[in-house]
């Protein structure tokens, strides 16, 4: 017996080699499941960002129609639009999504002799990164389209 090789056959996973597949496979699937919460994360905010444009432009074509009269009042319109009574501000829930809107608005140029005024008129629209109610916070995103009209043009 002494020149005989022993073969052993093995058949299996040791020990060792089970814990390395635990280990790479708990590695992917932390990896996964960061990659889906980010991703979810910035669905939210592109959802929110464009439901900001969108209600921006609306506000802003529904003033430009008043030839930025600094009146305007959204409230009006009744789109559901809630007028913070101490402030230019306005609440509105679109699509769930809680926004403030601020309506801001600047006379640009001024020529007398024709008799004509070039008003800038802006909405800046904002909501909370948590997607929560409350009050809008210093860090939270903001929003701002503006645009130019002939204030004379709707008389205004």
């Amino acid at each position: 017996m002494r020149g005989q090789k022993r073969h052993s056959v093995n058949r299996g996973f040791t020990l060792l080699e089970l814990v390395i597949a635990s280990l790479i496979l708990g590695v992917v699937a932390v990896g996964a499941l960061g990659y889906q919460y980010h991703a979810r994360r910035m669905a939210l905010r592109a959802r929110a960002e464009i439901t900001a444009a969108r209600t921006g432009r609306m506000v802003l074509d529904n003033w430009k129609r008043t030839g930025g009269d600094e009146n305007f009042d959204l409230t009006a319109l009744q789109m559901g639009f809630v007028k913070n009574p101490s402030t230019n501000t306005y609440a509105i829930t679109v699509d769930d999504q809680k926004l403030t809107v601020t309506l801001d608005w600047q006379d640009i140029e001024v020529d007398t002799a024709a008799m004509v005024t070039l008003r800038e008129i802006a909405a800046v629209v904002r909501w909370r990164s948590d997607y929560q109610t409350g009050a809008i916070r210093e860090s939270d995103p903001i929003y701002r389209i503006h645009t130019y009209v002939r204030k004379e043009e709707a008389g205004g």
